[in-house]
């Protein structure tokens, strides 16, 4: 995470016109990545067993012992938690606890034929979302049992502050507040054409949601409200988004069955972000990871990475600049009024206030929520009793800022 903040504040300039995907390794490909907090230097993939890289993905080294052989041992989804690497395969769930390792099958009573389609953890529980439901068990003793939703085929879940939020097929986001006690499905505002959710990701001020239609929806308040946050997204019913990652507070990527987006402003505005990728390179399982200095992408056509700064530079360079605008003040200089425009591609939240040259707010002009489209704002400098000097004005919205001056003549 520092690496990527320390891009943003440095690699937010021009992008290279040569910057684009590449494949480190011709022969590799992967439905799921993972790098452990506790092993800081590998990355791990899961494929047909597991594999793991030193070197950023040039070479890679199986690390399958104690797996089933082939079909059995496609590995959907990996999660990690105080040493313990967990594995969840077509066959069952299997544990280690260092990468090279023997993977222990800890599949236990979960009926036979059962799918492991995602994993967490609330403390002491861990937690799988499988073709037949929610399963759950103490990490430490005991054997898995039912956690709401039997039978029911269940694609994703997450945990943030103790809270659980599951995806499963046609059953919209489910929340649960008591470690899976009970569940309470709370979609409002999410299509019915949606209602497949199959990726969850957060930050520090949402929650979002992947879904059936490459549509993503974001909540702020626990899942009692979503927005639909799909501008610039390809929407098709036939597809979904079957992968999203949170990389900081603002910035997102996701990967479809059309490629790789991504958007600096909490998922308000998307753009593609396939240069490089061959054509038909299609994502269908979680396939992206950030790793160090590099954006990992788990790809029908192979495995890709991209250095983080590549991405910074390119939203830095499109999205917000297209999305956002705030024109220079009229006239100027003013006595004693003058009006400021800006512009808006998108619904946000939008702050406009003006400071004096030492940076004291002296007047907030705007402080909500704004549809799409072009505003014009008055300014009395009057109403606050203002002298003659120099001023600024700042407009905020999505990680978008934009400062300019202006100068009070009386």
């Amino acid at each position: 995470m520092k690496k990527l903040i320390t891009a943003l504040l440095f690699f937010s300039v021009c992008l290279p016109l040569s910057a684009q995907w590449i494949k480190p390794n011709a022969d590799k490909f992967a439905d799921c990545f993972l790098q452990s907090p506790d092993f800081p230097n590998i990355l791990m993939l899961g494929k047909q067993g597991v594999s793991y890289t030193t070197d950023n993905g040039v070479t890679w080294n199986f690390s399958s012992n104690g797996m089933p052989l082939y079909p059995d041992n496609i590995v959907n989804r990996m999660f990690a938690q105080q040493f313990n690497i967990y594995a969840g395969l077509n066959s069952g769930i299997f544990q280690a606890n260092n990468i090279p390792s023997f993977w222990n099958n800890i599949t236990g009573v979960i009926p036979s034929n059962t799918t492991i389609k995602a994993i967490t953890y609330v403390q002491p529980y861990l937690f799988l979302s499988t073709t037949r439901g929610i399963f759950k068990k103490n990490r430490d003793v005991g054997d898995w049992y039912y956690s709401g939703l039997i039978d029911t085929l269940c694609v994703e879940i997450m945990a943030k502050n103790g809270v659980l939020y599951e995806g499963a097929q046609y059953g919209g986001v489910k929340v649960s507040l008591d470690t899976g006690k009970t569940w309470i499905k709370r979609s409002t505002n999410i299509a019915i054409a949606d209602n497949w959710i199959f990726s969850l990701t957060s930050n520090a001020n949402y929650i979002f949601a992947g879904t059936s239609s490459e549509r993503v929806y974001r909540t702020s308040d626990n899942g009692l409200n979503w927005e639909n946050v799909s501008t610039g997204l390809p929407q098709s019913q036939f597809d979904a988004v079957y992968s999203i990652k949170a990389l900081t507070n603002n910035f997102l990527i996701l990967g479809t069955g059309t490629g790789i987006y991504a958007s600096s402003n909490n998922g308000s505005n998307w753009f593609q972000f396939n240069q490089g990728l061959p054509g038909g390179s299609e994502m269908r399982s979680d396939g992206l990871i950030l790793f160090g200095d590099y954006l990992f992408a788990g790809l029908s056509t192979g495995i890709y990475r991209r250095p983080v700064n590549e991405l910074v530079g390119v939203l830095n360079n499109t999205s917000l600049v297209n999305n956002f605008k705030l024109g220079q003040n009229y006239p100027n200089p003013f006595n004693p009024t003058t009006k400021i425009n800006f512009e808006l591609r998108s619904s946000s939240f939008v702050s406009l206030k003006v400071y004096d040259i030492i940076g004291n707010e002296v007047a907030a002009l705007v402080n909500e929520k704004k549809n799409e489209g072009s505003y014009s704002v008055a300014f009395d400098a009057g109403k606050y009793n203002l002298s003659s000097g120099v001023y600024v004005y700042k407009l905020s919205s999505n990680g978008f800022e934009d400062v300019k001056r202006m100068v009070l003549v009386k």
